[in-house]
């Protein structure tokens, strides 16, 4: 597979994701059927990447699904209900129940992701301001959602795991790292279920492709190079939200790691003196910290991510979308942060 980087824009990315939850991912997103995804997966962690070429067709979709305050709450209605089914208990247990229960939570990811920015941030460009406050509480309400079904130790999701351990005979680690296509086929017959080190996962249209080896590394490689190459140097720019003006402090950086969060939020209020929050994105877990901040700056999210709806919520100095932060600065960098015209720099 030959990709060009330049051609695909950074949408989002995060460290404790497994192969089998990313095969979940990819097939929500291949519901949608005109979407072109590069799922990045090294240095522990994945990278998600969305073709330019895909931009005015998903805002399109966006428009039309939330054209107006009865569509957004038609669509909330349709979220509730794929939440419910996605999180009916489970007794009996066997392939048939895999996978009805895999494509309950598929359609709850699928419904989820259209209030993703790539959706619904030409919609909010021009929409009424409770039109914009609304969907902010619904994508805050469907996080929670989200955490709950895919991230509790009772969830939904690690229900499944344990369940689909146990039938197929091998370990839940085993069933995480394992392709999605493989996992159902051990039902059937005696397929090899194996950790396989970095992949990439190409979405394009309805399919799905898988590439492991020296070929994903190669291609992981070309496009994290590309997207951090220079990244040290020079201003980095995003969408600013929030409060406005010019914000001096020292960096501290957070990954959203949901296994050591607490022992991130433990080091981070540690600090003193004007602290800059710099990270991938935000969870409501870091709200805290966040208001504790000076500046909050992100890689990655649209008017919907956390960190725009807490920043307009709570009147905190935000950018978001730069892209590659995270890469650029160091923990202990000073730097300035102009929320008036959504730049950072290191001073």
């Amino acid at each position: 597979m030959t990709l060009d980087p330049a051609e695909y824009r950074y949408s989002w990315g995060g460290t404790g994701y497994q192969l089998l939850f990313e095969g979940i991912i990819s097939s929500a997103l291949a519901r949608y059927g005109f979407l072109d995804c590069v799922f990045i997966a090294q240095d522990e962690k994945v990278r998600v990447y969305w073709s330019k070429a895909v931009t005015s067709h998903a805002a399109a979709y966006g428009r039309q699904l939330f054209s107006d305050m009865s569509a957004a709450k038609a669509f909330s209605a349709k979220l509730e209900e794929f939440a419910s089914h996605a999180a009916l208990p489970i007794d009996v247990f066997d392939k048939a129940v895999f996978l009805e229960r895999l494509a309950g939570l598929e359609a709850y990811l699928h419904a989820y992701m259209s209030l993703d920015p790539e959706f619904t941030d030409a919609v909010l460009a021009s929409a009424e301001s409770d039109l914009v406050e609304y969907l902010g509480t619904l994508k805050n309400s469907s996080r929670e959602t989200i955490n709950r079904l895919f991230f509790s130790d009772d969830g939904v999701y690690e229900q499944l795991i344990e369940q689909t351990a146990q039938a197929l005979g091998v370990q839940s680690e085993t069933v995480r790292n394992t392709r999605l296509e493989d996992v159902i086929a051990r039902f059937d017959s005696d397929v090899t279920l194996s950790h396989r080190g970095n992949y990439t996962i190409r979405v394009l249209n309805d399919s799905i492709e898988y590439i492991f080896g020296d070929q994903a590394e190669v291609l992981g490689r070309t496009f994290i190079e590309h997207f951090e190459s220079g990244a040290s140097t020079g201003v980095i720019k995003g969408q600013p939200v929030g409060k406005r003006g010019i914000y001096r402090g020292r960096v501290k950086k957070i990954s959203v790691n949901h296994t050591r969060m607490q022992e991130a939020i433990e080091e981070y209020n540690a600090l003193e003196g004007d602290i800059v929050l710099v990270a991938d994105n935000t969870i409501p877990e870091l709200l805290p910290i966040m208001r504790k901040s000076i500046a909050v700056v992100t890689d990655m999210g649209g008017m919907l991510s956390h960190a725009a709806i807490t920043a307009r919520e709570f009147n905190i100095a935000c950018i978001i979308g730069t892209g590659n932060a995270t890469a650029a600065l160091n923990d202990g960098d000073m730097v300035e942060v102009d929320s008036d015209k959504g730049e950072v720099q290191k001073v």
